[in-house]
């Protein structure tokens, strides 16, 4: 049996494979888009991870009317930042030049 990519981030802890996150003591309820971007986003918590990266991640599914990429990344973002909200272990998303990043809470 293959092992289970675990990420954690903070109280945050995302499994991969089974495609599902909890936050708190609370299953997150996440659509495929905002998952897939928080998985970019924890696999380098604390790094920035551009816009680019996370539109092709976002898009990586969509068809042929899919809506501006920065505009999509900007609507995930705000979809991510409301499921984690806030708390003294949960993790801050930031917008930093060209991109984003996962803060992770300061133990």
């Amino acid at each position: 049996m293959a092992d289970r990519e675990l990420l954690e981030c903070g109280d945050v802890i995302i499994d991969v494979a089974a495609r599902r996150v909890v936050i708190g003591d609370e299953p997150g309820d996440l659509g495929d888009r905002a998952f897939d971007a928080l998985v970019c986003l924890a696999r380098r918590p604390g790094q920035v991870v551009s816009v680019d990266t996370l539109a092709a991640v976002v898009a990586a599914d969509s068809g042929p009317d899919l809506p501006n990429p920065d505009d999509l990344v900007r609507v995930v973002i705000v979809r991510l930042r409301q499921a984690l909200g806030t708390g003294p272990r949960r993790p801050v998303l930031l917008f930093e030049r060209g991109g984003y990043r996962l803060q992770p809470p300061v133990t």
